[in-house]
């Protein structure tokens, strides 16, 4: 039954002051030049200023009666509006915006009605909160995508290959040039572990098998130089070198490394 109501946020380029960003009710134009200064001064007494400042409801219930509606009451009264509830909306360490809505009659706003809308408040204020960490979240991803690909190129540039091996069922990822060492032209659909091992001399693989099984067992560095027979039965020289990733538990599941020819 309110007759309008809005949605503001804080402006991040100057904390004292917010910006309806949501209405129902205002036309436009009032909205568009509606800059609410709440830091201080006359303008920071209404309801909205003060759910802001203190972080709980605030209202106005007789707006033509109200001392502090000083500032707002000729466009209340324009606009047909006469009370008015502030709600404000939170994070767990600070008060960035606020819900307010408006009666056309003088209204005292019941316990009820501030509870009802004191939850409408804290999920839109989830939301908010929500779209905050999805936004840090795709720059945090995008970051990772720049490293690696600033990673692959070094690599590639290097003649190194890189790889990271699951340490429970020998599958791993690898980069392209991993698999040319090998001698195939593209990367293959799999490679685990014993697949690099049948690419290993046999006069080799013992030791390497060796050498890796004793880097698991003590969760240390993997490093040696073996002989391999790439698909194309050409015998290369490789040298690779390996250390433990740990997951949030900080058990070591996966082994990470580069390869040279």
């Amino acid at each position: 039954g309110y007759r309008m109501a809005w949605v503001a946020f804080a402006n991040r380029d100057d904390e004292k002051s917010i910006t309806p960003v949501a209405q129902a009710g205002f036309d436009d134009g009032y909205l568009e030049t509606l800059h609410l200064t709440w830091a201080d001064g006359e303008r920071g007494r209404g309801p909205v200023g003060t759910a802001i400042r203190t972080g709980q409801p605030a209202a106005a219930h007789h707006i033509q009666a109200d001392p502090d509606f000083g500032p707002w009451r000729e466009a209340a009264m324009s606009r047909g509006y006469a009370s008015s509830l502030a709600i404000p909306l939170r994070s767990a360490s600070a008060t960035y915006g606020a819900l307010a809505v408006y009666a056309d009659t003088p209204h005292a706003f019941d316990a009820a009605e501030v509870g009802l809308l004191t939850e409408l408040a804290d999920v839109l204020a989830g939301g908010v909160r929500g779209i905050r960490s999805r936004g840090a979240r795709v720059a945090a991803e995008e970051a990772l995508r720049a490293s690696e690909r600033r990673l692959t190129f070094a690599l590639e540039q290097s003649h190194t290959g890189g790889w990271d091996l699951d340490l429970v069922d020998h599958t791993a990822f690898r980069t392209a040039q991993h698999d040319r060492i090998f001698g195939y032209d593209a990367l293959l659909p799999e490679w685990t572990y014993e697949m690099f091992l049948e690419h290993v001399l046999a006069e080799d693989r013992a030791a390497v098998d060796r050498a890796f099984r004793h880097a698991t067992s003590t969760e240390t560095d993997w490093s040696f130089e073996c002989r391999i027979r790439r698909v194309d039965n050409e015998i290369r020289w490789i040298w690779a070198a390996g250390g433990h990733q740990r997951d949030g538990q900080g058990a070591a599941r996966r082994m990470a490394g580069i390869v040279q020819d």
